[in-house]
């Protein structure tokens, strides 16, 4: 069986939150970043299609947690910047799909079983459901896809307990991403998640194993890495075949450290 990959191209807006304004002293209340948005503005090319925004983000990073990244944003971009993005586009967004950013873990779990990253699928659930009250457009949709994080080097039987949390907490949970960048250079940034330093992670005996729960449960797998691992993800998607496996960022593409001259090829390479 030809396995199924999917490409995906992504591009969000990120405001900045409240707090960072006023630590940086410009900007304050966001007329700046407003009145760049209006100026920017275009008219839809086709109004009337239909549209599924396959990939976005939401997160408050007021403060640091132990779950953010290392270098984080310190952004903010929630329900209420969502779908006034979508209500005032021009677009006929009918819904979205959610992917995981280390967003609202759970702090309070107990140490037994601990999957903090459940916290996410709860807080996005409850962003779907709080856009079908209506209250900010009829038609107004979101996150009618979850994609969340399991950390798939784990016991196979953890995971398999904590996909089946995560399908318990939230009805739109459709799967996972978990990133698997890595360069020995430090050129190359690290991916996010807790495995970020191992090399080879697709083809590690743990993450296959844990990969194999995913495909019992008819999940998808969302991957994130750079252009020159492509071939590893190729023999991921060929050891399960009947697995979705959705490429994030066309698959990567970067041009730093010792790509920075080697665009041409980069590009060739993903041919």
């Amino acid at each position: 069986m030809t396995p199924l990959i999917y490409f995906k191209f992504i591009s969000f807006p990120c405001r900045m939150s409240y707090q960072t304004r006023k630590s940086r002293g410009s900007d304050y209340k966001g007329e700046v970043l407003n009145k760049w948005h209006a100026s920017t503005a275009e008219k839809p090319l086709a109004p009337e299609q239909l549209i599924i925004d396959a990939h976005h983000h939401l997160w408050d990073r007021c403060r640091i947690s132990g779950h953010a990244e290392n270098v984080p944003t310190h952004a903010r971009y929630m329900a209420d910047e969502l779908f006034d993005d979508i209500a005032s586009s021009g677009h006929r967004v009918i819904d979205t799909v959610y992917v995981e950013c280390l967003s609202m873990y759970n702090q309070t779990v107990s140490e037994d079983n601990a999957t903090p990253s459940i916290g996410e699928i709860e807080f996005v659930q409850g962003i779907a459901a709080q856009a079908k009250s209506n209250l900010y457009g009829n038609h107004l949709r979101c996150c009618g896809a979850i994609l969340g994080f399991v950390d798939l080097t784990q016991d196979a039987i953890k995971v398999g307990a904590d996909l089946d949390r995560m399908l318990q907490s939230g009805r739109n949970f459709r799967g996972i991403r978990q990133a698997h960048g890595f360069h020995v250079s430090k050129d190359i940034p690290a991916n996010h998640h807790p495995t970020r330093n191992i090399e080879h992670l697709l083809s590690d005996t743990k993450f296959r194993a844990g990969f194999q729960e995913l495909a019992k449960r008819n999940l998808v797998f969302d991957a994130w890495g750079y252009h020159f691992q492509l071939k590893e993800l190729l023999e991921l998607a060929q050891a399960f075949p009947k697995t979705i496996i959705i490429i994030d960022h066309l698959g990567g593409p970067i041009s730093v450290g010792k790509y920075s001259k080697r665009k041409r090829a980069c590009i060739a390479y993903m041919e």
